[in-house]
């Protein structure tokens, strides 16, 4: 829920001062406005403690030990330096591995003895790799001698009067002989080892470092404050202005009580952009951080939190469409929901909407009857509950009765089904037998037809209720609901297609299309009226609107496509294990190949179920751009 925000002055002595935003600090409430010059400066020893701990943080921590804050420069000190040495440790390892690699396929030899032979004779000596197949063993120079082969490459000791020079070969440059380097190499990767040993062994201060902090940040966080305060009277009298959300008003009083401070509400002036203050609970706080990933809402909006939570758990388990991978999803969230439970909020936030985004998954993979994409017969009891079983009767009992085209079609397919008037007979008799496998067809193409509906269906109510949360706002949003109805019941007409208003409620065609024209036309016409009265002729620009709702709306049918995706890479999984004989091997096709898939399924479910809300719902109810209330409050540990 979001709460308006109110602007208050205070203004009181300057012994009270101190007092006075220590409790502001305490209760938590209160946003001071600091004066537009002033930048926040870190403190360096800040800084080294946040560098530390992340430095820290990747080690597993060992038995926490109480570090005195006196301390604590010291051990800060320490720890930069250790990650300091043991960054310029693994440069150096690293320079030396490179080199050990570049010269140990020539052998043990040392480099000075080459050197000194090389000035003795006059000759040159130089040592040279080349990919093997490069060109022919016939066309290699005489004066090169072949040392080895390593890898995908030969290596060659060159020996004669002149440097020599050929775009084929790499000269390798040997700066010291091979038994130095790995003895150099042993050493430093000693000392590597001790320095880590050591740095691991410092986070047994972590948590002290961490305390210490949070005490240093609330300080300076404080000590900002006290500068944004203006002085009169020789410095004896200070003013300070602060946002305070509406709700929490009545604690003025206890902030002031005993002090030497009043305060009074003050108007805000139009150009000034107010803090947007959040307060939810609940599911609608798991919404609220996912709505902060993408914006923040302005002081107009209203909180979309629990609307986006709801709807991003639907997107989620519609592009999953899968209820045994929502069982897997389950067990690891409950897994990660006891791991945290006594952990920091933000953790156990993100465990709640694990649970939440399981259980979706399962409830629609069960409506959907998806079980790791093994067809399962209609007959069968785990469809029972299968409310899309239900829509395929639904509409082969339409087309059977109205001996549209697509009933042709399956008579052509199927000619023993001309005498079949029962969806249900339909449905079992429409199938092709493949070995010991039947594919019961006309339920795949018809369930298919009928997702990509519901999708659909799906997008448009998300997108009305987009609108109805901005009547208050836009009255064009009215007439933009109708053109979004209308356009759906009059747009079958156009594509020659039965929706589930005419095979589940029973609506005539006719009926249906005359119903969305005059929908779609008069919300048109009340959309482009509406919009000159509001913006003069600016408001003919609407017609552009017509493009981007339209887009809006079949953009809703990636949920379509990534679960017919999923399904189909899950089906395929299950056919290569069948192909590949079953066994060990049928075993580790699936567990790669479903893995595979829930994976890639995690991704897509996450960023196109968040994106339709952030894109495609925020477009028509949101307008964003909010500044987070961001108050004087005790950081905790």
């Amino acid at each position: 829920m979001r709460i308006n925000v109110k602007k208050f002055v205070f203004v009181g002595v300057k012994k009270d001062r101190n007092l006075f935003f220590a409790r502001a600090q305490k209760m938590g409430h209160f946003q001071f406005i600091h004066k537009s010059d002033r930048d926040y400066v870190v403190p360096e020893d800040v800084v080294q403690m946040r560098r530390v701990l992340k430095i820290l943080k990747p080690h597993s921590l060992e038995k926490q030990v109480l570090l005195h804050p006196s301390e604590m420069p010291k051990v800060i000190s320490q720890i930069c330096t250790l990650h300091d040495t043991i960054e310029k440790l693994s440069d150096e390892a690293a320079g030396l591995r490179s080199e050990l690699i570049k010269i140990e396929p020539l052998g043990m030899f040392d480099i000075r003895e080459v050197k000194e032979l090389s000035q003795k004779t006059g000759l040159c000596f130089q040592f040279f790799f080349m990919k093997h197949d490069k060109i022919k063993q016939e066309e290699l120079p005489s004066e090169l001698i072949y040392i080895s082969h390593w890898y995908d490459f030969n290596y060659y000791l060159y020996i004669g009067e002149k440097p020599f020079v050929h775009p084929y070969f790499t000269e390798i440059m040997v700066k010291q002989p091979l038994a130095a380097v790995k003895k150099e190499l042993f050493a430093v990767a000693a000392d590597l080892k001790k320095h880590e040993q050591e740095l691991r062994g410092m986070t047994r201060f972590f948590s002290s470092i961490e305390r210490y902090l949070v005490s240093r940040l609330n300080a300076v966080n404080l000590e900002f404050a006290y500068g944004d305060v203006d002085v009169w009277l020789k410095g004896e009298i200070f003013s300070i202005e602060a946002y305070v959300p509406k709700n929490k008003v009545k604690y003025l009083r206890n902030l002031c009580v005993d002090l030497g401070i009043d305060y009074a509400e003050v108007a805000t002036s139009k150009s000034e952009t107010l803090p947007t203050y959040l307060e939810n609970k609940g599911a609608a706080k798991i919404g609220e951080d996912l709505v902060k990933i993408y914006d923040t809402p302005s002081v107009e909006d209203k909180d979309p939190s629990l609307w986006v939570l709801c709807a991003f758990a639907l997107f989620f388990g519609m592009i999953i469409s899968d209820a045994a991978y929502g069982f897997i999803f389950l067990a690891a969230s409950l897994f990660f929901y006891f791991k945290v439970r006594r952990g920091k909020p933000v953790l156990r936030r993100i465990s709640k909407l694990a649970l939440l985004l399981s259980s979706s998954t399962i409830l629609w993979g069960i409506l959907i009857a998806t079980y790791f994409s093994i067809q399962i017969s209609p007959e069968n009891p785990i469809s029972k509950p299968s409310i899309l079983l239900y829509l395929v009767e639904k509409k082969l009992d339409f087309q059977i009765r109205h001996k549209d085209e697509m009933y042709e079609f399956w008579i052509k397919e199927f000619p023993h089904l001309k005498e079949t008037n029962s969806p249900v007979d339909f449905i079992k008799k429409g199938k092709v037998i493949n070995g010991d496998e039947a594919r019961f067809v006309i339920m795949e193409e018809t369930s298919d037809s009928i997702l990509m509906e519901i999708s659909l269906v799906v997008g448009i109510l998300h997108l009305i209720l987009s609108f109805c949360r901005n009547i208050y706002r836009n009255l064009a949003s009215v007439a933009w609901i109708f053109v979004i109805i209308g356009g759906f019941l009059f747009f079958p007409k156009i594509v020659e297609a039965n929706i589930f208003v005419e095979y589940v409620f029973g609506m005539r065609a006719p009926l249906m299309y005359l119903w969305g024209q005059w929908l779609l036309y008069g919300g048109l016409i009340g959309m482009f009226a509406i919009s000159i009265v509001q913006s003069g002729f600016a408001g003919l620009l609407a017609v552009f609107k017509v493009i981007e709702v339209f887009a809006d709306t079949l953009s809703y049918l990636r949920l379509y496509a990534l679960g017919l995706a999923s399904i189909v890479l899950a089906s395929t999984c299950n056919e290569i294990a069948h192909m590949v004989g079953g066994g060990v091997q049928g075993a580790v096709v699936l567990l790669v190949g479903h893995s595979i898939n829930i994976s890639l399924g995690t991704m897509a479910g996450v960023i196109h179920g968040l994106r339709l809300n952030f894109l495609e719902w925020y477009h028509h109810s949101f307008e964003g751009g909010g500044k987070l209330f961001n108050p004087l409050r005790l950081l905790t540990y």
